[in-house]
């Protein structure tokens, strides 16, 4: 199971407030909807994790602020998104997708 970064704690319960609100706007970098596909995960999952997960790290230097979001699916494959998201705007973007090798 996969462990939060107390540092991100706060920035993963408004991830998860930004994931579940109706409006918030979703998209995905160039590839990150084929590599969801190769990692067997589709939107229900990426809803789910997003929902549910943990941040275990991320890059809060500069412009590019982003975060790999852990949990298990309700399939029981262990996945990670790479996301960046805005809070204010609304939106969230998922930058790429895997399954994590335990």
């Amino acid at each position: 199971m996969p462990k939060a970064h107390p540092l991100f704690l706060e920035m993963a319960a408004k991830l998860r407030d930004l994931a579940a609100a109706p409006d918030t706007t979703w998209s995905f970098y160039t590839h990150a909807e084929e590599e969801m596909v190769e990692a067997g995960l589709d939107y229900a999952d990426a809803d789910y994790v997003l929902r549910n997960g943990k941040i275990t790290e991320g890059e809060t230097e500069g412009d590019e602020r982003r975060y790999r979001v852990e949990e298990t699916t309700r399939d029981g494959i262990h996945a990670a998104f790479i996301v960046t998201f805005s809070v204010e705007e609304k939106w969230m973007e998922i930058i790429t997708a895997f399954r994590v090798r335990e």
